[in-house]
């Protein structure tokens, strides 16, 4: 908190740890480093701290028209983004002050089910979101995201032998690709 308010930052976001559920996080540090950054830079820098609301001091104010989205996985996916990007500048901490507590049983570690599928959509608005405000370098990021996230999804949904998945996850890519080729003729965003 205190760092947001002396950078006149709206959002803070500290490093996290993974701890159990027996685990104890007695983190008491007074005093760090902070690094002031723009959204795009924030995004491209630390895009695996950027999808989640975890780990972040967010100003109530931002969340006045923005709501997570009912029933969905990776609600965070779909909101995080547009609070990160309607400000102007965003502190990062550099130590971990967040126990983020690694749950075996949760929804996202348990077996694999179409519903992971929710992914796919978050990160194709996130695309959009970035190509129609012209942020050339989170769009190249948020598309390597994508098809990693495919080859991930795709591997764990081969571990549970759902054939119906596996193909809708091939047609996305397939999709996906096609689109990135298209994005690659135009010249106006490098992906390699």
């Amino acid at each position: 908190l205190f760092a947001a308010e002396n950078n006149e930052s709206l959002i803070s976001v500290c490093k996290y740890l993974s701890v159990d559920f027996n685990d104890s996080f007695n983190n008491f540090i007074d005093e760090y480093d902070t690094k002031l950054m723009d959204p795009e830079s924030f995004f491209c820098e630390y895009h695996n701290y950027a999808y989640s609301s975890c780990f972040k001091i967010f100003k109530k104010m931002l969340f006045k028209n923005i709501r997570f989205p009912l029933g969905k996985l990776n609600e965070d996916a779909f909101v995080t983004y547009l609070i990160l990007f309607a400000v102007d500048r965003i502190v990062y901490i550099d130590v971990p002050l967040y126990a983020y507590c690694y749950n075996c049983e949760s929804i996202m570690r348990s077996r694999w089910t179409t519903r992971r599928l929710d992914e796919f959509e978050a990160l194709s608005e996130q695309i959009t979101f970035y190509r129609t405000h012209n942020y050339k370098s989170a769009f190249n990021r948020a598309v390597k995201d994508f098809a990693l996230a495919a080859m991930l999804q795709y591997e764990q949904c081969k571990m549970v032998a759902d054939y119906e998945g596996l193909e809708t996850i091939k047609r996305i890519m397939r999709n996906h690709i096609f689109k990135y080729h298209l994005i690659r003729m135009d010249n106006k965003y490098d992906l390699i």
